[in-house]
């Protein structure tokens, strides 16, 4: 079944939680005939109540996406990939696994999504010495790649962040200037290769 996406008005939001609680027995919910009621896909009912309704045992999740917590998700999903109940336990405990999945593609989807996490990661954020770990150098390497729009991997990233690491001693690190001190470390040939991606 595949149903047109409309945006969900306030009388759709109230009459799907009528529903679900209509059609929910012994904690198991019949999407399938909500969905018809509904004229959507039982995907895009469980998710809407789920992920936007806040309705899964997540009170607070949904009402406390700032651009920090938005940073903390990418910089998550960078390093331990989408690992959503993982992620879910070490950083975000007041959200399910499943918001968590939906908020992240929500926030990929928007055609900004690139310059708009980059923007904030490398004008925001410092690292410490200590945290310099391979999770970390993990992390350069995805801001890397969305900063710089480079899709390919680059040869000896790990050997270069690592040495650029090792070099600098400051108490605190500003990412975005370890970053270009990387990418004015690569070989021409790879910032090329990145600019015309």
């Amino acid at each position: 079944m595949n149903k047109t996406i409309t945006k969900w008005t306030d009388s759709d939001k109230q009459k799907l939680g009528e529903l679900v609680k209509q059609y929910t027995i012994k904690n198991r919910t019949n999407w399938i005939q909500i969905a018809q009621i509904m004229k959507r896909t039982p995907n895009q009912c469980k998710t809407y109540y789920q992920v936007v309704l806040n309705q899964f045992n997540s009170k607070n999740c949904n009402t406390q996406w700032t651009a920090q917590k938005l940073v903390q998700l990418v910089t998550c999903v960078a390093i331990y990939g989408k690992k959503w109940e993982l992620i879910r336990k070490l950083e975000f405990q007041d959200c399910s696994a499943e918001q968590l999945r939906q908020r992240y593609l929500l926030f990929q989807s928007k055609k900004q999504f690139r310059t708009e996490i980059a923007n904030r990661i490398l004008n925001c954020e410092q690292l410490h010495p200590e945290d310099f770990t391979q999770k970390a150098i993990d992390f350069f390497k995805y801001l890397y790649k969305i900063y710089f729009k480079c899709e390919k991997p680059i040869k000896n990233m790990d050997e270069i962040i690592t040495l650029k690491i090792m070099n600098l001693n400051d108490e605190q690190i500003d990412v975005k200037l370890l970053i270009f001190k990387i990418y004015n470390s690569l070989p021409q040939q790879y910032k090329i290769q990145c600019d015309e991606q």
